[in-house]
């Protein structure tokens, strides 16, 4: 048995041989003379090749990354050997790397504005009656994808080659790939948009404008004005709306549209210019459930959150998917900015209190997400009512003392910032023994503080009687310090001083806060 396994595996170590055998004898190896040629663009030497080996055939020629002769041409460049190479070889213009490149994606972003051109025309040498059919191959070629799904028009733009760009894009029959998406759902309308050029940009647009299915092929890749709002550049946002105004209403995968997405990047000066064209999408809520404002106010851009206000007094209004206005927002991201300028102004005064469809109050979302400073923000204003409870009962007391974060001491803090003398419980009977679990950990810290101090006293009250150097026992001077002219004993006695009497004061407040007074 054991036998018969062995020469199994033997026979299976032989076809793994013999099956790499065949894998090096097909790799691709080009003839050194013709690599050269086609390197240094030596359209002699090449001849030379040709005419010394009349069996080599332009075609077969390749290198292990299977570039034909005429993709050396082109991505280096090479005009002249590329001219001479389709004059030879007319239909090598189709052939493709391992990267499913043709010679023309190599050249368009390369920026080698001749060879494109000659390129994406009708390569000579056709029999009559072909020139339709060789016409419909070129066309192929320029609408060819490589492996990441970018055409030549998606290699020029990228590599900042408009000159190249707008060549392809003017090409007759090619214009609807400006609008073809790659794999990273990018057109190239979307790149030129990304990279800021704004006259192939309005180019493109023109096209777009005019031309239906361009439109809806750009619905499924990314959002176009989104770009425009995240580089800030106004001009390739007017250029957007001015040809097809439509594209208001893409969303992003979070259903953001453009409005809102501007909001959220605090780009007040694109919210403004979008406002002034399009007024009612400020109350179109989004695929997230949330209006404009909302997000602004979530991302703490006050600025757009004016804006907003100052336009749509109205807007201050506006509910998300969850019944919450703009307090709840911020205060549930923790934007103090926001939260603080809305108890500042009168007219918003009715978000303070206000309950979302649970009913949680705006100081209840910052006390269940464990923002203190918004909490205590909150706490301070005598119109914030600290006893509404929510659809569980639980009062914003009852969500501090049952907060289950990892940090002991943002419990307590959220504690302390609800000012536990005052503010009451809804349901104190489940909370009882987070309350006092809370006061003893706040006490231990008390007692630890208050030791401390007292051996601060102790320490300086000593240094204070037993003066360093000794008294003078002169009659003249008795009891005066030896070195009470020295600078440096006199900066000894100052912050000896600071030191005794700052720390009986706080063993004073200690010993209050013992008492009861934990906002001590």
């Amino acid at each position: 048995m054991q036998k018969e396994e062995e020469e199994e595996e033997e026979e299976e170590e032989m076809e793994m041989e013999m099956d790499w055998g065949k894998h090096t004898l097909i790799s691709n190896s080009m003839e050194a003379a013709i690599y050269r040629a086609a390197i240094a663009g030596d359209i002699d030497g090449l001849t030379t090749a040709l005419q010394q080996d009349p069996e080599l055939n332009l075609l077969n020629q390749l290198t292990p990354r299977d570039d034909t002769i005429l993709h050396i041409a082109a991505r280096l460049g090479h005009h002249h050997l590329a001219e001479h190479i389709q004059s030879c070889c007319p239909d090598l213009f189709k052939s493709k790397n391992y990267n499913n490149d043709h010679p023309l994606h190599l050249a368009a972003a390369g920026g080698h504005l001749s060879i494109v051109q000659s390129l994406s025309t009708i390569a000579g040498g056709h029999p009559s009656g072909r020139e339709t059919e060789a016409e419909q191959e070129v066309l192929n070629v320029i609408n060819g994808k490589n492996k990441q799904g970018n055409t030549p028009l998606h290699m020029a733009v990228k590599a900042h080659q408009y000159e190249v760009a707008e060549l392809l894009f003017k090409r007759p029959g090619s214009a609807l790939i400006s609008c073809s998406l790659n794999l990273e759902k990018k057109s190239p309308l979307y790149m030129a948009a990304e990279a800021g050029h704004e006259g192939l940009f309005e180019l493109m647009m023109k096209f777009v404008a005019s031309n239906v299915d361009a439109q809806n092929m750009l619905k499924d890749g990314q959002p176009l004005l989104h770009v425009a709002i995240t580089r800030r550049n106004m001009v390739v946002l007017g250029i957007a709306l001015k040809y097809v105004p439509s594209l208001m209403d893409a969303h992003d995968r979070r259903g953001r549209r453009s409005l809102s997405y501007a909001a959220s990047r605090g780009y007040v000066d694109g919210v403004c210019y979008i406002l002034d064209r399009f007024i009612g999408c400020t109350y179109k809520r989004d695929g997230n459930g949330s209006y404009p404002i909302h997000e602004a106010s979530s991302k703490g851009h006050i600025e757009v959150v004016k804006e907003f206000l100052q336009r749509f007094s109205d807007s201050k209004e506006l509910l998300n998917r969850q019944g919450q206005n703009i307090l709840h927002v911020a205060a549930k991201s923790g934007k103090a900015n926001i939260v603080s300028y809305i108890l500042k102004a009168p007219e918003l005064e009715m978000l303070i209190n206000d309950t979302d469809q649970d009913g949680n109050t705006p100081l209840l979302l910052a006390t269940k997400k464990a923002h203190v400073e918004i909490v205590s923000i909150l706490t301070w204003d005598k119109r914030v009512r600290l006893e509404i409870k929510n659809g569980e009962g639980f009062t914003a007391l009852d969500a501090a003392l049952n907060y289950r974060g990892t940090t002991r001491s943002i419990r307590e803090m959220l504690f302390t910032a609800l000012k536990e003398d005052i503010a009451p419980r809804g349901q104190p009977k489940t909370i009882e023994t987070e309350k006092n679990s809370t006061l003893e950990a706040y006490k231990d810290r008390i007692n630890t503080f208050l030791l401390v101090a007292t051996i601060i006293i102790t320490v300086t009250f000593a240094a204070g009687i037993t003066v360093p150097g000794g008294y003078d026992d002169s009659e003249t001077h008795k009891g005066m310090a030896l070195m009470v002219k020295k600078s440096a004993f006199q900066v000894f006695v100052i912050a000896n001083a600071l030191a005794m009497y700052s720390s009986i004061i706080v063993a004073v407040l200690l010993i209050w806060a013992q008492l009861g007074d934990l906002n001590l």
